[in-house]
């Protein structure tokens, strides 16, 4: 046990909540628990089926825009998350645990 702590590797385990152990690490943008615990509260978008930076919620090759019913950014503008009220908001606010869309969009999709 100690090579392992002295490796660093314990550092980054994670207990999930069915008495399991993520080695890999929280906020690694990789679900290793069955529950996903180990990623939530870390301010990562759900796109699809994958976690990614919400600043890459606009990158058309992280997050297609295909992915979301209305889209989540303005094709014209990659920087302003859309509301899907007819606002909209700097994608710097997605994820940032406050809600800058009225209708919380902006939050909505986090984990």
């Amino acid at each position: 046990m100690t090579a392992l702590l002295s490796q660093g590797v314990c550092d980054r385990a994670f207990l999930c909540a069915d008495g399991t152990f993520s080695i890999g690490g929280r906020c690694d943008f990789k679900l290793d628990c069955p529950d996903g615990g180990d990623e939530r509260g870390c301010g990562h978008l759900m796109c699809g089926d994958k976690l990614i930076d919400p600043f890459s919620a606009c990158d058309a090759a992280s997050c297609p825009a295909t992915t979301f019913t209305p889209p989540l950014c303005a094709p014209d503008n990659p920087t302003q998350f859309l509301c899907g009220d007819g606002t909209s908001t700097s994608i710097l606010n997605v994820c940032n645990g406050a809600s800058n869309c009225a209708n919380g969009r902006d939050e909505q999709y986090c984990f």
